[in-house]
């Protein structure tokens, strides 16, 4: 759906990176499935049902000397509210990727990134 790169030597220890998302379904053949990436660290997968036009998510990762801590929440119109934690051990000093995917069903259906916030907090 859509990417934010961080820029090379912009993240340090201590710091906090916000992120938020919308993303819109269109259709109703089928469900989809929505994932965040931190680098090439899974932070959440989702299936989504077809009912859900709507689905909203919010993570944060707190910058350790090595690698970050996450954490996420996820809610669709449908989807019940879910929450979690993860580590990544990705190196954040060159730069960092941050990926917004998802993959409806079915060919029928699409999904699209509304909109999406990322904020350093140092």
């Amino acid at each position: 759906m859509g990417t934010c790169q961080i820029p090379a030597g912009l993240l340090l220890p201590g710091d906090r990176v916000e992120i938020r998302f919308d993303a819109l379904h269109a259709g109703s053949a089928n469900g989809f499935a929505v994932a965040l990436y931190w680098g090439a660290t899974q932070v959440l997968q989702l299936a989504a049902a077809a009912a859900d036009t709507m689905v909203a998510a919010h993570a944060d990762a707190s910058i350790a000397s090595a690698g970050s801590q996450l954490d996420f929440t996820f809610w669709g119109a449908v989807l019940p509210f879910v929450a979690g934690v993860a580590t990544a051990s990705d190196s954040y000093s060159g730069g960092l990727l941050i990926d917004f995917r998802a993959a409806p069903s079915s060919p029928a259906d699409s999904v699209t990134l509304a909109n999406y916030t990322v904020v350093r907090i140092p």
